[in-house]
């Protein structure tokens, strides 16, 4: 077997692993974590996820850093490697993913490499009241990974709070897709348009 068909099989594997949320991981460190609380809210927002040594380096040996994590009751989501230090057959997760997979600590999820579709188009609801949405959006996206068709995205810009509803996401091929990564340049690769609800 080739060193190719060899990383290819190895990229196929879905592994059994049992969660635990980020501040469990953080508490368990022996060393002191500066600012602590920005860290673990950055992590919260990235939807970042960190895995075991073992699968890890498989992943990030071949430059792939997007897993696919799935329920035992079969709803899924994405997360970003960031670290790859979980103790053995454990995977953190941010308290929002936990949310979304609707499952609590120590429970099995099986992971998975899959990327999601690049997203370069989307349709968000919103207000009219709301001056410079494309801006104060485009500020927000920059701190996100992933999108979800029927995300809301709550922007808090000094006492003021903004809600943005995507309502369709697209990528170059699908017009239609449930979920998408975003990539970095926002302004030049995503076309974002505006429907109203007042």
């Amino acid at each position: 077997m080739s060193t190719i068909d060899m990383d290819e099989e190895l990229l196929n594997i879905q592994e059994k692993l049992y969660v635990i949320d980020i501040d469990t991981y953080y508490l368990s460190q022996d060393k002191m974590i500066p600012n602590l609380r920005k860290e673990i809210i950055k992590f919260d927002k990235l939807d970042y996820v960190i895995v075991p040594s073992d699968y890890g380096h498989i992943l990030l040996s071949n430059n792939k850093f997007i897993v696919k994590i799935t329920s035992e009751h079969g709803k899924s989501v994405y997360g970003k490697i960031i670290k790859y230090d979980c103790p053995y057959k454990k995977l953190v997760l941010s308290k929002s993913l936990i949310k979304k997979l609707d499952v609590s600590d120590h429970q099995i999820v099986t992971v998975e490499y899959e990327e999601p579709l690049q997203i370069t188009k989307i349709m968000i609801e919103t207000s009219r009241k709301i001056k410079n949405p494309l801006l104060i959006l485009e500020f927000e996206l920059k701190n996100k990974t992933f999108l979800n068709k029927d995300d809301i995205i709550v922007a808090k810009i000094f006492d003021k709070k903004y809600e943005f509803k995507v309502v369709k996401l697209s990528s170059s091929d699908t017009d239609n897709i449930e979920i998408g990564i975003i990539n970095n340049n926002i302004a030049t690769d995503i076309d974002i348009d505006f429907e109203y609800s007042d």
